[in-house]
C-alpha cells in the first residue's frame, strides 16, 4: 500500500532535477499543473485501492 502511494512522490523528485537546469520561467505553470496531477492521481489510486479492500471483506 505505502509503496504504491510513494511512487508518484519518487517520480516527482526525479523529474524536479532536470527542470531546475532549464529556465524556471517556462516550466513554472507546467510544474504546478504536473504536481497537482501527481497529487490527484495518487489520491485516485489511494481511493481505488481502499475501495477494493473494502469490497473484499
Amino acid at each position: 500500500m505505502n509503496f504504491m502511494i510513494s511512487l508518484p512522490y519518487q517520480q516527482k523528485l526525479s523529474t524536479k532535477t532536470p527542470i531546475r537546469n532549464t529556465t524556471s520561467r517556462e516550466f513554472g505553470p507546467y510544474r504546478m499543473v504536473q504536481s497537482l496531477l501527481h497529487i490527484y492521481v495518487s489520491l485516485y489510486v489511494f481511493v481505488i485501492s481502499n475501495s477494493f479492500l473494502l469490497f473484499r471483506y
